[in-house]
């Protein structure tokens, strides 16, 4: 399990960096959940049919392009739906868990 804060504007080579350390830790386990607040927000992400996984749109950044690439290459799936006040999903969950679910907060204090 890994926690990562991207902290905005996410630079290309930040993320570079924590997807190569990634792929080196993957190498050694084999599952995996990656939580965080990515700070890519002009990656959309919506909810397949499945009801679980996300799929990514809107990922032609450098930025995008590089996160969908590590995903692809490590079957990889997205989690989380929950956008943000503004409609993003800014918190990924990342993981190659089928059986994860990421619900909405019961908490009512939370916006």
């Amino acid at each position: 399990m890994c926690v990562v804060y991207l902290p905005p504007p996410v630079k290309l080579e930040s993320l570079t960096r924590f997807l190569e350390h990634t792929n080196d830790i993957l190498d050694k386990t084999d599952q995996v959940i990656i939580l965080g607040d990515f700070n890519l927000g002009v990656v959309g992400w919506s909810r397949n049919l499945d009801g679980g996984s996300c799929s990514a749109s809107n990922y032609s950044s450098p930025q995008g392009i590089a996160l969908t690439d590590f995903m692809a290459l490590n079957n990889i799936m997205q989690m989380n739906p929950v956008s943000n006040e503004d409609g993003r999903v800014l918190d990924l969950v990342l993981t190659n868990c089928v059986t994860l679910k990421v619900s909405n907060s019961l908490n009512m204090y939370y916006k």
